[in-house]
């Protein structure tokens, strides 16, 4: 079984892959808190650091090419800060962004969530899940007829965030 699995993770490095679906910023505020807030009976955390990781079909995509695989991903951001970051993450971790699509009418989906002793106080979502602009879904249909056939697999990761809308599917569908 292991060796198979070797073999497995080894065929990954000749596998071109279209991940396809609704990137996420995730963010982690570390703190520690021994007070509780003057104003409101909340308690107050002093900031220690924090990190920025990729979410939802994000996600998928950095796993694709840690093992190997070139990987490409399809996904809408913002043109903002969250976006950048975001954007630089994935070239941080080897996926392509040939497929980005950056919409300057969208703000980048990100999950800030503020923790205090391992544990999570507080999640911030900002961020559009709308189904985007019919000239944005028209990007997006054009990236995947335009990747379909230079690789070898294509991935689905909806979040239900706007990326994969019914004209996706049935772009989809259409070129199988």
């Amino acid at each position: 079984m292991r060796l198979n699995l070797e073999s497995l993770i080894e065929k990954f490095n000749s596998y071109k892959i279209l991940v396809i679906g609704d990137a996420f910023l995730d963010t982690y505020v570390h703190g520690y808190t021994e007070r509780i807030c003057r104003e409101a009976p909340a308690p107050v955390i002093v900031i220690q650091n924090q990190e920025h990781s990729c979410g939802g079909a994000a996600n998928t995509a950095i796993n694709l090419a840690a093992l190997g695989a070139e990987t490409y991903f399809l996904t809408l951001i913002g043109k903002d800060e969250n976006g950048r970051i975001l954007s630089k993450l994935l070239q941080d971790h080897k996926v392509k962004k040939d497929c980005f699509i950056t919409d300057k009418n969208r703000a980048t989906i990100a999950k800030r969530r503020i923790t205090a002793s391992s544990n999570i106080l507080l999640r911030l979502d900002e961020g559009n899940t709308n189904v985007p602009s019919a000239e944005v879904q028209s990007q997006i249909v054009s990236k995947i007829k335009e990747f379909y056939t230079k690789v070898d697999a294509v991935v689905v990761s909806d979040y239900e965030c706007g990326t994969v809308s019914d004209l996706v599917i049935k772009t989809l569908a259409d070129l199988r």
